[in-house]
């Protein structure tokens, strides 16, 4: 290979703002682009606003199942930020369909998430159940790390997964939130459910070595389309914090993706590779 064609071309860049011009339709991560734990981040406000004004179509694309749209709406107004649930596709409101797809109304289900991640569970027509030892399940979502005691709730969780799978079922996984880490604000960082899958998926294959939880949110496929279907476009871009969620998901569905350096991840050649590197919102 010529020294030539091992250069790699620098990605260009822009702010949130410009890009809107370029698209038909933006799509903007939450955490780590509009907000974190403790409010709204730098040029987040300036950006909806100037969305709005300009009419330019949009959708936060998160993958928070803790959290109803409108609960979510409420915390974003809470931080200033003007956005109304009819523009949240969050990985939580998947999960009824993934229920009913997968055959499961009616089903007994662990829900490892908040009471509104319990209700979205709801709208499935399942029976949720509390993680029990004595009990039996059928379906296990994990949504979130907040919500319940962990350890204890772990334990009982794969006693009842792994007793399901000894009686012969095969029990559906299914994991809202992908994301293994995410920004607490000032530098601090916390672990997700993800991370949790990552200590789950091993145990379920110690009894069926084909087991895997259905990803739902980003990098998944589901939480894109449905983004995308909202918008009726896909003349759109990803504006992300990460590099192995938000920008991988959105190229492996096809469309374009910006990286916001300010986030989690950094671009330093190694990765998938967004089309756009993002240092500031406006």
């Amino acid at each position: 290979m010529s020294k030539l064609a091992s250069v790699v071309m620098p990605v260009p860049r822009a702010t949130a703002a410009e890009l809107a011009d370029k698209y038909e339709g933006l799509l903007l991560d939450a955490y780590g682009v509009l907000v974190d734990a403790t409010g709204a981040r730098p040029g987040a406000k300036q950006l909806v606003d100037a969305l709005r004004d300009r009419r330019v179509p949009f959708r936060v694309v998160t993958n928070d199942a803790s959290h109803t749209p409108l609960t979510l709406a409420r915390r974003f107004h809470s931080f200033g930020l003007s956005i109304s649930p009819e523009v949240i596709t969050s990985s939580g409101t998947l999960i009824p369909h993934c229920l009913i797809s997968n055959n499961l109304r009616g089903a007994r289900v662990v829900v490892l998430g908040t009471q509104d991640t319990k209700e979205m569970t709801k709208r499935a027509d399942v029976e949720v159940i509390e993680p029990s030892e004595s009990s039996s399940l059928e379906a296990l979502v994990l949504a979130d790390e907040h919500g319940y005691p962990m350890l204890e709730t772990l334990d009982a969780t794969i006693t009842m997964m792994l007793r399901a799978y000894d009686r012969g079922a095969r029990p559906t996984l299914v994991l809202a939130n992908p994301d293994l880490i995410y920004p607490r604000g000032g530098g601090r960082f916390g672990l997700t459910a993800g991370a949790i899958a990552h200590l789950i998926e091993p145990i379920a294959r110690l009894r069926d070595p084909s087991a895997a939880f259905i990803r739902l949110g980003k990098p998944a496929a589901p939480i894109y389309e449905r983004a995308l279907e909202e918008l009726g476009t896909r003349n759109v871009i990803m504006i992300g914090d990460q590099l192995e969620t938000d920008v991988r998901g959105a190229l492996d569905v096809g469309i374009e993706a910006a990286l916001v350096e300010s986030g989690v991840a950094r671009w330093e050649g190694r990765g998938p590779r967004p089309h756009w590197l993002i240092s500031a919102l406006v």
